[in-house]
């Protein structure tokens, strides 16, 4: 197996995403103080809200891929997937519903059109098979 990402992947809703270069999850969540008398003289912390959010870098080349299919904020995309190998049958990450919260497209004379778009869970998110709890 390569430590590089030539074997990386990205899906939505089962189709391979053209052209990526790279992909960055973040999953995360809120900090929140939950201490109290009981826990002095130590701080105390909660998760707060479970999220996660993913980074996706692309190239585009409209000669080989077609129009470009414009990741726009605000889009819904569902069964998004992560996987560092293409070839494994389970993703790093997945989630079923997701909103693109930023884009972006670069494009050069003599260069590429580049792309990068941002998405985040809405609903439940899975790393590595194992569900983040969301209430």
């Amino acid at each position: 197996m390569s430590t590089s990402g030539r074997y990386l992947r990205a899906t939505i809703a089962g189709t391979p995403v053209k052209g990526v270069r790279s992909w960055e999850v973040a999953p995360g969540g809120d900090v929140l103080d939950a201490s109290d008398s009981d826990s002095a003289p130590y701080a105390d912390v909660d998760a707060g809200l479970y999220e996660c959010r993913m980074t996706v870098r692309g190239i585009w080349d409209p000669a080989l891929d077609g129009a470009f299919p414009g990741f726009i904020k605000g889009a819904l995309l569902t069964n998004v997937a992560a996987y560092s190998n293409r070839n494994n049958a389970q993703p790093d990450f997945s989630m079923p519903l997701a909103m693109v919260v930023n884009d972006g497209q670069t494009t050069a004379v003599r260069g590429q059109i580049e792309y990068t778009f941002e998405i985040g869970n809405k609903g439940i998110f899975y790393r590595h098979g194992i569900a983040a709890a969301v209430s």
